[in-house]
């Protein structure tokens, strides 16, 4: 469907003249340049077609939220409004811009046929143009492919897929993690308010009552050392792994639910001892240098010698703060 461009539509003619611009040159003489042919109707791009009608070539409009400078790629965190009004967010590859079947190919991924681009090289090209011109002020900041501490600044920050913040809890958008969707690596640390001077002393005095005291030391001081984690990295010093073991109703998997997993504020489940794989491990070991990775159900005489080894090897790489294929272990 075309749609006419008409005196009649303010905020396409308004849209239309902020994006002609006036240029001078080293003389101070004026140099007539052309407006952008682009602009938004209704939440789609219409691009005007000479002596032709305008063409509607869209039928969503996209806003920058975040450009994401990473190691390997730029990546733009986009907001799309369908003419429908529904609205969401995605990630691209800023790389699906450099023509027009590859942003075609890429939308196809995120909303199959309900997305649809009939432009050509040079619309793309334009409604790039239209975005920066509109959207200037839009956020861009580092990617970094893991959840956990980074120092930025002279400062370490927390930077989880959930948001980051900063040593008082504030909320910073200079950095993002980038790591893609991890159930075993999925926390809730950037969301939840900081503990109180007053909540603290109200649970001092059961902090180490949930078992015995030599356990509680144990359990809690190796989870407040793995806050130091990358520190303790840095200066070559290793951290052993924690092991809950007991008999059934011992209180392992209450300890680990009640006591462990809300500090880190995990959300997601623990890796499967059965069944389990490289990648899946590597996946997760190599993603953090702060949460836990929980391998649960850790039952030797049930499990095969391939699964065996390969538990044993990642135990021994992480101590190691050894490098794999993947990244950091």
């Amino acid at each position: 469907m075309s749609r006419k461009r008409t005196n009649g539509n303010p905020r396409g003619s308004a849209e239309k003249t902020n994006n002609e611009e006036n240029l001078r040159d080293s003389a101070g003489r004026e140099i007539k340049t052309v407006g952008n042919p682009i602009w938004e109707s209704g939440n789609t791009y219409v691009a005007a077609r000479g002596e032709k009608s305008p063409k509607e070539i869209t039928n969503f409009v996209m806003r920058p939220v975040n450009g994401i400078q990473s190691d390997n790629a730029y990546l733009m965190d986009i907001e799309f409004t369908m003419a429908s009004g529904q609205v969401f967010e995605s990630q691209l590859d800023s790389s699906v811009f450099a023509g027009a079947q590859a942003f075609k190919k890429a939308i196809k991924k995120i909303g199959g046929i309900d997305m649809v681009f009939s432009g050509t090289e040079d619309d793309l090209a334009n409604i790039q143009k239209y975005m920066t011109n509109k959207y200037r002020d839009y956020n861009h900041c580092l990617g970094i492919n893991y959840v956990g501490l980074y120092q930025m600044d002279g400062e370490w920050v927390y930077v989880g897929t959930d948001g980051a913040i900063d040593r008082k809890g504030k909320p910073i958008d200079s950095v993002v993690s980038i790591l893609e969707d991890n159930e075993a690596l999925r926390s809730g640390i950037s969301e939840s308010a900081m503990i109180k001077k007053s909540e603290l002393q109200e649970i001092s005095g059961d902090l180490f009552r949930f078992n015995t005291f030599e356990r509680t030391v144990n359990i809690l001081g190796w989870v407040g050392a793995c806050f130091l984690k990358e520190r303790l990295r840095q200066r070559k010093i290793k951290l052993s792994h924690l092991v809950i073991a007991g008999g059934a109703g011992s209180g392992k998997s209450e300890t680990l639910e009640k006591i462990i997993q809300p500090i880190f504020g995990l959300q997601g489940s623990g890796i499967g001892c059965s069944g389990i794989t490289k990648f899946s491990t590597l996946k997760s070991t190599s993603s953090t240098n702060l949460l836990p990775v929980i391998f649960e159900e850790y039952k030797p005489h049930k499990l095969s010698k391939i699964e065996l080894d390969l538990i044993s090897g990642t135990l021994r790489s992480t101590y190691d703060y050894q490098t794999s294929q993947r990244g950091r272990a």
